[in-house]
């Protein structure tokens, strides 16, 4: 054997892994001149293959090749069964213990998975298929793998879901997430996503909030239905809505609540989103908003790793007004279509900023808004304790369309029941501003019996003015005309004479009280 068994000493190892791997693969041959007794229970060895019987004959001497051959197999043999005998005295194994087939091998931890993980939510709906819960709407939508797919939300008819607060470390404490709508997102209370089916978000900081710092991805916000919804008792905004995008919100109630504004669309272009905010800094309603979004990203909510959006077109969502496809195309804009919603028993509360807000707010020229067929009942927006001024609507620069709005039985006080501030002329406009607008008479708290309209800047800062009639003469009633533009409404001054009196009634009762001391 001398060096030819000292080399197979040192390629056993090798040599039994290879016995190994060919008895996985066949089951039965472990070499060519042979085959390994089968297991009990397993399937025969097949029978060898016949020679091929028209093979060509042999021209040397008959025995010359066919002894060499069998020597050359004698001294092979010889020299595996050295190997053999080495591997079984140094590994203690037999040529036995590879005796298995590819059925004998257990593959089951092995297996790979026939489909993607799902990532994980709470349970999702009930045994009708909707939603019980905003939380597992939120858990699913914040999915990023899903923002370019089409989503629709169906949440439980005849439901209360009571958004949480946020809590310092904790994020939302008892109760649910607010609604964070994200781009081809349809959310409906009941199948047909209407108000009667009952559907009540109640309480929270916030009901509904679109702000792209919650999804780092969110360039823009697209594509997006509410329909159905009743919110009750937000404290700061039932709805705040601040990034470029369409959402339609359809037949939505806001009601029974005091806060800072119902619901507020305030999309700025120009904000730097990116920036760090100083927890303690609250410079402007933007800066508290977005303290409000990191401290509930920091807390319950997972947070999401800044990511660059693929530059994918967005499929449009089913109804979507032409209004809004024909916008789509522009960047930097918000566009929303307020359509059949009701405002009522809402009232003011003061804040640390002053008072600001209507019960419908949209501040900044980025916007493009319709407000359709919605009413204003009963509302109470500006008291002599907390402010001399209140108002259901103010428009701030941005593009805005008045059809067919109810305002009844409402007390606003200041200088209108809408504020309209560098807004596209009424009177030039026409019906693409305002068409079908009616209101009922309020008391004497108002300078303009309906709106008053700031032209430029100064006007604002100077308070000038010019009132705005009320454009039909009954809820849902035909269009009537505008009317000629008024004269400049300018705040009353005091007169030379009403002064003088003033000063002289000073006097008189300083030297009253002078004799009665």
């Amino acid at each position: 054997m001398g060096s030819g068994f000292a080399i197979r000493r040192l390629l056993a190892p090798l040599l039994l892994v290879g016995i190994f791997m060919m008895a996985m693969v066949s089951g039965q041959e472990v070499s060519a001149g042979g085959s390994v007794p089968a297991r009990p229970g397993s399937a025969p060895a097949p029978a060898p293959e016949p020679a091929n019987a028209t093979a060509s004959p042999s021209t040397e001497a008959p025995g010359t090749s066919q002894a060499t051959a069998t020597n050359g197999d004698t001294e092979g043999a010889d020299e595996d069964e050295d190997v053999l005998e080495f591997v079984e005295d140094e590994l203690n194994m037999t040529m036995g213990d590879f005796n298995m087939t590819m059925d004998d091998f257990n593959m089951t931890n092995m297996t790979a998975p026939t489909e993607a993980p799902t990532i994980p939510t709470l349970p999702p709906t009930s045994e009708d298929g909707c939603y019980t819960t905003l939380d597992a709407v939120y858990y699913v939508i914040s999915d990023d793998d899903k923002l370019f797919q089409q989503k629709r939300f169906v949440m439980c008819p005849d439901s209360v879901f009571d958004v949480g607060f946020l809590v310092p470390g904790i994020g939302i404490d008892k109760g649910q997430a607010p609604i964070v709508p994200r781009s081809n997102t349809e959310l409906l209370c009941g199948e047909d996503g209407k108000s009667t089916n009952n559907c009540i978000i109640r309480g929270g900081d916030f009901g509904l909030i679109v702000v792209p710092v919650f999804f780092r991805q969110d360039l823009a916000v697209n594509n997006v239905v509410i329909k159905g919804f009743t919110f009750v008792g937000q404290v700061q905004y039932a709805a705040f809505v601040a990034s470029s995008g369409d959402i339609r919100f359809e037949d939505c109630v806001f009601r029974d609540s005091a806060n800072f504004g119902t619901f507020v669309m305030n999309f700025d272009s120009t904000l730097d989103l990116s920036r760090r905010l100083d927890e303690d800094t609250f410079k402007n309603p933007w800066d508290h908003v977005l303290d409000y979004v990191e401290r509930y990203r920091s807390g319950r909510l997972p947070r999401r790793l800044a990511a660059e959006v693929e530059d994918v077109d967005l499929a449009p969502q089913d109804g979507v007004s032409e209004y809004q496809e024909e916008r789509n195309l522009q960047a930097d804009v918000f566009r929303s279509l307020i359509k059949d919603c009701r405002f009522e028993n809402l009232q003011q509360v003061e804040r640390k900023l002053g008072v600001e807000f209507g019960i419908f707010t949209v501040k900044g020229p980025d916007h493009d808004i319709v407000m359709e067929d919605c009413t204003f009942a009963n509302n109470q927006f500006g008291n002599q304790e907390l402010t001399p001024i209140g108002y259901a609507i103010l428009i701030q620069g941005a593009k805005i369309k008045l059809d067919g709005l109810c305002f009844v039985d409402n007390d606003f006080r200041g200088n209108g029941v809408v504020l309209l501030e560098q807004t596209p002329d009424p009177w030039l406009g026409g019906t693409d501003v305002m068409d079908g607008v009616y209101v009922t008479e309020d008391d004497d708290d108002l300078d303009c019996p309906f709106g008053a309209w700031f032209e430029t800047d100064a006007d604002r800062r100077n308070a000038t003015f010019y009132c705005v009639n009320p454009t039909a003469d009954e809820c849902g009633g035909e269009h009537i005309d505008i009317g000629p533009r008024p004269p400049l409404f300018a705040p009353p001054t005091e007169s030379a004479s009403a002064g003088l009196w003033s000063h002289f009634a000073l006097f008189l009762g300083l030297s009253c009280a002078a004799l009665l001391l």
